[in-house]
């Protein structure tokens, strides 16, 4: 079944590809914007450690690789997952959701692959590449079970912003403008690049119980920096596998709700 799927995937990466090319400013271009808001990012934090050594206890290399976790857990998102999810509202409205309903296969899953965005694959690349040169700079010794912890709770993150930006899809099963939402969500992510101790402790229980940000960014750091234990970290698995959970329960009452076009 997995094998499936994972081939189903490479479909749609290889058309999403195919159609790419047709287009070839937009393959070269897709990603630049959000490799232009990584870069803005690199220098406003440089600029600010002229003046510093230590940000609410985060120094300039721990700062920096939040910045390129932020980037990465994006650009994997946007790869994926966010061509398909902004568009599901629009199904719904229109009735062309009738036509996933028909197809032989997982409705979310379908839904989350169908369309993937080839333009971020080089900032993919990219953030994966400095967040292993920031990850040896900020390592004393290698350690194996703290790097795959690190990578996991990286996926986690993913786990995070993908039921995130879907929940707020299913939204629209319920409300019929939920573009808007989705479109001023993006602002989290500004929030969400940021040291996570530097906001007032009402805002970090928000980040991390009720809109889990924060576990999605900045706990593989403070995993790393020996700022976490382990019930932290059992905690962030926790909290992330309830967070999808409840973005499953709200697909399945929003498919339930739904009156097709043909009825």
């Amino acid at each position: 079944m997995l094998l499936k799927y994972l081939r189903i995937i490479g479909m749609f990466i290889r058309i999403s590809f195919i159609n790419g090319l047709e287009y070839k400013a937009n393959f070269i271009l897709g990603g630049l914007f959000e490799f232009s808001w990584i870069i803005m990012n690199i220098i406003f934090f440089r600029v600010i450690y002229l003046n510093t050594s230590s940000i609410a206890g985060w120094n300039m290399n721990e700062v920096l690789l939040l910045v390129f976790i932020c980037g990465f857990v994006d650009s994997v998102h946007s790869f994926f997952f966010a061509s398909g999810f902004i568009s599901i509202p629009n199904m719904i409205r229109d009735g062309q959701l009738d036509f996933v309903l028909l197809k032989p296969i997982n409705k979310r899953f379908y839904l989350a692959f169908r369309l993937t965005n080839i333009g971020q694959l080089f900032n993919i690349v990219f953030n994966l590449t400095m967040i292993i040169i920031y990850l040896i700079k900020l390592s004393e010794a290698f350690d194996f079970l703290k790097v795959f912890m690190f990578f996991m709770l990286i996926g986690i993150g993913i786990l995070i912003v993908n039921a995130f930006y879907f929940t707020l899809s299913m939204i629209a099963f319920w409300v019929i403008q939920v573009n808007a939402i989705i479109g001023y969500s993006q602002e989290l992510f500004t929030i969400g690049n940021k040291p996570l101790s530097i906001y007032p402790q009402v805002i970090q229980k928000i980040f991390i119980y009720l809109i889990p940000l924060g576990i999605a960014f900045s706990y593989p750091i403070l995993y790393y920096s020996k700022k976490l234990d382990w019930i932290d970290v059992t905690l962030a698995f926790i909290i992330a596998t309830l967070f999808f959970g409840f973005s499953h329960f709200l697909y399945r009452k929003g498919f339930k709700r739904y009156t097709s076009a043909s009825s």
